[in-house]
């Protein structure tokens, strides 16, 4: 991909957090399989990464990654 040492290191942290955004899904949500999940629970499910992103933003070293 041509990334540097450090950015390399980001990608590999995001994708260890990727599914932080998960943790305020009801245990419902979580058990059920993508494919078997309805309009309305895509919507919140497809959140996730923009809500783990808006969380990570806020700690100081991981605001970049």
């Amino acid at each position: 991909m041509g990334l540097g040492g450090a950015e390399a290191e980001d990608v590999f942290v995001a994708a260890l957090l990727h599914d932080i955004g998960k943790i305020g899904f009801p245990g419902e949500l979580l058990r059920k399989p993508v494919n078997a999940m309805n309009a309305e629970q895509l919507v919140v499910y497809r959140r996730h990464p923009k809500l783990g992103a808006d969380a990570l933003s806020k700690i100081e070293g991981l605001a970049g990654i």
